[in-house]
């Protein structure tokens, strides 16, 4: 029976596990969601031939990561090796 004494901190932890992950799925869709799809696709079908539909050697700076998104990649990782390492 001694060794049922850890299963409460571990029933906790992937609770908080799935609420995080809840919140930053709510997160990632509030984001996701395209302000205006029409200017996107106005974008491509302006293009004319073959260089204007090839992708360029420029970076684009609306689709790089801001800092809050390299922040949680960073931060999942961390807690991935704790959690891997102490439970």
């Amino acid at each position: 029976m001694m060794g049922n004494a850890g299963l409460p901190k571990i029933v906790f932890v992937v609770a908080v596990v799935f609420v995080v992950c809840g919140l930053l799925v709510s997160l990632a869709e509030a984001q996701a969601k395209p302000k205006s799809a029409a200017g996107s696709d106005k974008e491509i079908a302006t293009r004319k031939g073959v260089s204007g539909s090839l992708g360029s050697k420029e970076w684009e700076k609306n689709k790089l990561p801001g800092k809050m998104e390299i922040g949680l990649a960073v931060g999942s990782v961390v807690v991935m090796i704790a959690v891997l390492k102490w439970l």
